[in-house]
């Protein structure tokens, strides 16, 4: 066997980051080989080898359940010829990653099929005489961590699969761990021992693989990339057996992500060929060189002047934000109802990814970002054909936050707006905290999408089924904005937090797992997500991450969503939660039963961002004790840091519900619903206060929501106030506002 150069896969993130989806290649790409015709030559004829045969630019794949019986299966060619196809992982052949799962955290449903060399004789060219397409021939994709070589062809017939009769392999390498030596004629796929033989295999599981990751797959490597057509998940006729040939695209979310990597490298290179066949310039016919790494006319293997390579289309997605609280997304017409993604397209010639980057939001939404708060995120390979997705997070430009306001934040409101807010004692922090920042206004660019808006942090958390954890602890303070103990995000925990009423909301990936998601989309989104929980910091963390996990935030205030109202016309209460000892008026054992629902929990984590002079959502302006008359520090003595006032958690909340007759019921209805989360005794306490009333039209079907009205219990609200706390819950809704009316 040649000696080859002696390279480990390159480890593809650190081992606390799982690589995103396409990208955790388990392969060597050993570059300095491609030039070394006679070196390929010697490994492609090598019986450690491994073939991946490929149609059309389909890679052919099976259900994972092959792996696990004693059938074996075949590619029957047109010649009569039958080559015995192995199911393979390469996860245990040399990932990076030590998740070995698909990307969204569940049991691979699909395996590839391979040719072996040992098990074809060690002539895998002889074996595929006249079925290679020649404009591609072989390509040499890497080699495993055991030194072995892995090559693709793209063959010029489908063939078909078939069971190969009496026909009994032995344990895989994916089951027992191992690869076998060079020149073993063990097969690196099998069956445990005691298995029945001759079981017919059926394309149930294939079949439903690719048809459930279908719509998936459609338009997410972009939310506007400009003529992206999908192909469909398999051929309309799948193979016997199980065995289909696949769209990766599709395939590969019920794949492995180091079994989704190679093969999205074979299918990318075969279509490059199948495009490339001809010079631009010429019209020349162009040959496979570099290992199936470039094109030329004369054929050598150096590469010639003229050669081509494949190509890269850099495409840029992009987190717009506002006020650190606030996410732009857009959804095409085509996509799924509620399906929701970050803006992006493709790098123009001449300009930078920067640059492309906020051209394509503005283009898209109307929206200017500011070129100098753009920031690198991650990236995706996505050959599908031949992109590569480049991620950033960038700001708004000119949208005035609660640090950046100067005027009086009484103005913020109009004026029967004021005179409610002075009467019901509303705070300063809190009219700036849900009046600010002013969203700049969205104008669709409806040729590329059907819908961009505004979407709220907290709504966000809880349509997605993402729950904040706190291992920190509080250093106090009121406030949605941030937590200053570093939370983490895991999934929804339905013990705890009942989900909100469902409006068809999503995001491209499943959301099994927030970190085994295979969109860059996805993962860009959950990032941004956790860093506004942990108010940009990484101190704190979740050591449980499993659905089951039941950590408490650090206020048990966290755990009240800051809306929950019925539908159709009802009263509401605007209510301020604070931590204290509860009401005198909190009812007793006999008071009637919360008139709600169960109510979804807000995800937010109300603790101070750690500045005393930007308190959260709704919490207390600090008061700093001045020190007594005549205390004077000693000359020269170093004087001592002032002592941090302990800031009380505080937030608003708005509830609202048909059934009451009067405001006062849905007062006690939520100092029923606060006496359970906090029942006397516990070590938090939780006080609530009215900030007025009204009247609520809620028409979920419409998407309309309208508050006016006053309550004569307790006065007139803030309307203003209360839509922009319906405004994060319900970004899908037209909002109104009017002080006419009981």
């Amino acid at each position: 066997m040649p000696a080859r150069a002696q390279h480990s896969p390159p480890l593809a993130a650190s081992a606390s980051v799982q690589p995103v989806h396409y990208a955790d290649l388990p392969l060597n790409r050993a570059a300095e080989l491609r030039s070394q015709s006679d070196q390929l030559q010697a490994l492609l004829a090598h019986p450690s080898t491994l073939l991946l045969p490929l149609r059309q630019g389909r890679a052919l794949v099976g259900p994972a359940e092959v792996a696990q019986r004693r059938t074996a299966v075949q590619l029957k060619l047109s010649t009569g010829q039958r080559l015995p196809l192995t199911p393979i992982s390469f996860a245990s052949l040399g990932s990076s990653s030590a998740v070995e799962n698909p990307a969204d955290g569940s049991q691979p449903k699909l395996l590839p099929l391979v040719l072996e060399g040992a098990r074809s004789g060690g002539a895998l060219e002889a074996a595929l005489s006249g079925a290679v397409d020649s404009a591609m021939g072989f390509v040499f994709l890497g080699l495993t961590r055991h030194q072995h070589a892995v090559f693709a062809c793209e063959l010029s017939e489908a063939g078909t699969v078939v069971a190969a009769a009496n026909e009994v392999s032995g344990r895989t390498s994916m089951q027992s761990g191992q690869e076998p030596g060079p020149g073993s004629s063990t097969p690196l796929s099998a069956a445990p021992e005691g298995l029945p033989g001759s079981t017919a295999l059926t394309s149930a599981a294939s079949g439903a693989a690719c048809a459930a990751a279908a719509s998936e797959a459609k338009g997410d490597a972009t939310a506007s990339s400009k003529g992206s057509a999908t192909a469909p998940a398999c051929d309309d006729a799948p193979l016997a057996e199980g065995c289909v040939w696949a769209d990766v695209r599709v395939a590969g979310q019920e794949m492995t992500g180091p079994d989704a990597a190679v093969l999205a490298l074979a299918t990318g290179l075969a279509k490059w060929h199948a495009s490339a066949a001809f010079c631009g310039r010429t019209g020349q016919p162009l040959v496979a060189v570099q290992g199936g790494y470039a094109r030329a006319a004369g054929g050598t293997q150096r590469g010639p002047v003229g050669a081509i390579y494949p190509r890269v289309d850099p495409a840029v997605i992009v987190a717009a934000t506002c006020g650190g609280d606030w996410l732009l997304l857009g959804r095409k017409k085509a996509w799924d109802k509620g399906r929701y993604s970050l803006l992006a397209g493709f790098c123009e010639l001449g300009e930078t990814l920067e640059q492309a980057a906020v051209r394509e939001v503005l283009e898209e939404s109307g929206i200017q970002l500011d070129l100098k708060t753009l920031s690198y995120h991650s990236s995706q390979p996505w050959p599908f054909p031949c992109s590569l997705m480049i991620g950033f997070t960038g700001s708004t430009v000119g949208a005035a936050g609660r640090g950046e306001y100067k005027g009086p934040p009484f103005h913020l409101l109009s004026e029967p707006g004021r005179a409610a807010a002075h009467e019901a004692g509303l705070q300063d922090m809190e009219i700036l905290e849900y009046l600010l920042p002013q969203l700049p206004p969205v104008k669709v660019e409806e040729e590329e999408l059907e819908d961009v808006r505004w979407f709220h942090r907290s709504y966000l958390l809880a349509a997605l089924g993402l729950v904040a954890c706190d291992n920190g602890g509080s250093s106090g303070g009121g406030g949605g904005s941030s937590s200053s103990s570093g939370g983490q995000l895991r999934h929804f925990d339905p013990r705890y937090y009942p989900r909100p009423a469902a409006d068809g909301f999503r995001i491209p990936g499943r959301q099994v797992h927030p970190f085994f998601l295979y969109a860059l989309a996805n993962r860009i989104i959950t990032s941004w997500l956790q860093q506004q929980m942990s108010g940009g910091g990484s101190s704190g963390s979740c050591s449980d991450t499993s659905s089951n996990a039941t950590e408490e935030p650090a206020w048990l205030g966290n755990l009240l969503p800051e809306v929950s109202i019925d539908e159709g016309t009802f009263k509401y209460v605007l209510l301020r939660v604070t931590e204290g000892e509860m009401s005198s008026s909190s009812p007793g054992s006999d008071t009637q039963a919360s008139l709600g629902p169960a109510v979804p929990y807000d995800g937010a984590l109300d603790n101070s961002s750690g500045d005393l002079g930007a308190v959260g959502s709704t919490g207390v302006a600090p008061t700093l004790q001045a020190s007594p008359a005549g205390a004077a520090a000693a000359p020269g003595a170093v004087e001592p840091a002032p002592a941090v006032p302990h800031l009380p958690q505080s937030k608003l909340i708005v509830r609202g519900d048909s059934r009451a007759p009067y405001h006062d019921h849905i007062l006690r209805a939520t100092l029923k619903e606060l006496a359970t989360l906090a029942p006397p005794g516990s070590a938090q306490q939780l006080k609530v206060e009215t900030v007025g009333g009204g009247r609520i039209e809620h028409y979920p079907e419409q998407r309309l929501l309208s508050v006016y009205g006053y309550s004569s219990a307790f006065g007139q609200a803030p309307h203003e106030v209360t839509a922009a706390l319906l405004r994060r819950w319900f970004p899908l809704h037209d909002i109104t506002v009017s002080y006419d009316g009981y």
